[in-house]
Parts: structure tokens; C-alpha cells; sequence
């Protein structure tokens, strides 16, 4: 597809990328609850700030989008510096 659509396969790209930044974001409250959970485990205290939490609505089409972004990626089979070293 890069060689025969070079847009599409950059549109395509830029929308993985954009899932990838979404998902981060979406994931930050799950992460620091669970920092604040093993900080709870070993004694010591920590209060996680209330972030928004994603609701259950558009979670199964955020992970939807990641596998096509992961298939997307794996079917292009080029080396990034961001993602391989």
C-alpha cells in the first residue's frame, strides 16, 4: 500500500499514531491507580488525582482502532527509530 497509495498509507499512519496517543491518554487513570495501588502494598500512602475516568461506551472501539492500528503497522514491515530500538 506505500507504494501504491502513498497518501492513503500516510493518512493511515497518522491515524495509527493518533489511536496510540489517544489510548495513552485514555490508559493515564488505570496506571496511576495502580501506582497507587502497589504504593499501598509495600505501607506507604499516596492519593491519586481524580482524573477523568473513560467511560465503557467508546473503550471497545478505542481497542478496535488499536488492532487495525497494530495490523497497520505490522503489515508495513519498516523500520522506525521511534518503535524499534
Amino acid at each position: 500500500m506505500d507504494r501504491e497509495h502513498p497518501a492513503a498509507s500516510r493518512l493511515v499512519a497518522a491515524a495509527a499514531w493518533c489511536v496510540l496517543a489517544v489510548g495513552a491518554v485514555a490508559q493515564l487513570p488505570a496506571l496511576l491507580g495502580l501506582v497507587e495501588r502497589g504504593l499501598g502494598m509495600v505501607g506507604a500512602s499516596w492519593d491519586a488525582p481524580a482524573l477523568w475516568e473513560p467511560s465503557g461506551r467508546w473503550v471497545p472501539w478505542l481497542a478496535a482502532a488499536a488492532v487495525v492500528a497494530a495490523l497497520d503497522r505490522g503489515l508495513r514491515r519498516r523500520w522506525s527509530p521511534w518503535l524499534d530500538d
